[in-house]
């Protein structure tokens, strides 16, 4: 899978000079931007990546070095919204997993279900950013 790490690598340099150059935008937005990254770069490459992936023995597609590296990001800076109060009594992990699972079927969602990307980063936004949020109310 060394292969695919190195495909993703500017994807990995793109998000870090992102997160490193935006301290100041908070960690939700911060977080879907990186899945805005995620999805275009999963556009680009989901043919390949299936291919690369499937040839793999032991063949676990959310266990890859791009899964992985997404898995971390995504719970860091849900880490990051918990600590400054942006989410509350949210599990962390199974969310991120959920995420992972959805981001998975990208390329079913968009050959065959029809779907844009817009649709699917509204409803991902909707339900892993806005949804999350913990409510301002006092």
């Amino acid at each position: 899978m060394e292969i695919v790490s190195e495909e993703c690598q500017p994807l990995f340099d793109e998000v870090q000079a992102y997160l490193s150059q935006s301290k100041d935008v908070i960690p939700l937005e911060q977080l879907y931007q990186v899945i805005v990254s995620y999805v275009s770069f999963l556009e680009s490459k989901v043919p390949w990546l299936c291919a690369v992936s499937r040839a793999s023995t032991g063949h676990r597609p959310l266990h890859s070095p791009l899964c992985q590296w997404m898995r971390t990001t995504c719970r860091y800076l849900y880490n990051e919204a918990s600590a400054k109060g942006d989410i509350s009594d949210v599990d962390i992990v199974y969310t991120v997993e959920a995420l992972l699972a959805t981001l998975h079927n990208i390329d079913f969602h968009l050959k065959d279900e029809g779907l844009s990307t817009k649709q699917i980063l509204k409803g991902i936004r909707r339900l892993y950013i806005d949804g999350l949020k913990a409510s301002k109310s006092g």
